[in-house]
């Protein structure tokens, strides 16, 4: 690395040591969303199995988490995208002010193309279709 080359600042190591974290954050908060709809989905069929299904909340329940964590897994892909795009900004500068402000690049990832990802699609897409195809059919 030549003497300017900005991976040797201190100061900017630093950012992006805090920078990765927060991406760390919203993947792991991501991957935590799934395993829970997951589980949530699954105890529900389980439940289902049994017969008691009769009732219209429970049987029409389990939409709602599932569109909830959804929705949220799509807001904390959408953020990691968001430090992933400073992440980059940071890395070709020589001097930070540790600044941790994504809003300039909100133009740049809509939290609808996060949410509607095929990452998330794929995902609850799939669990979605498993429990409406429960409640649809007897």
């Amino acid at each position: 690395m030549s003497e300017g080359d900005p991976r040797t600042h201190p100061d900017v190591v630093e950012h992006l040591k805090m920078i990765q974290n927060a991406i760390d954050r919203m993947a792991r908060n991501s991957f935590w969303l799934r395993g829970w709809n997951a589980t949530l989905a699954l105890g529900w069929l389980a439940f289902v199995e049994r017969g008691a299904a009769e009732n219209a909340l429970v049987r029409y329940g389990p939409l709602l988490p599932l569109l909830m964590l959804f929705f949220l897994d799509g807001y904390y892909l959408h953020q990691e995208r968001l430090f992933r795009r400073l992440y980059d900004r940071v890395r070709q500068q020589t001097a930070t002010d540790f600044a941790m402000d994504t809003s300039p690049f909100l133009a740049d990832e809509t939290r609808l193309a996060a949410i509607f990802s095929q990452t998330t699609l794929c995902f609850h897409g799939a669990l979605g279709l498993l429990l409406a195809a429960t409640i649809l059919l007897p």
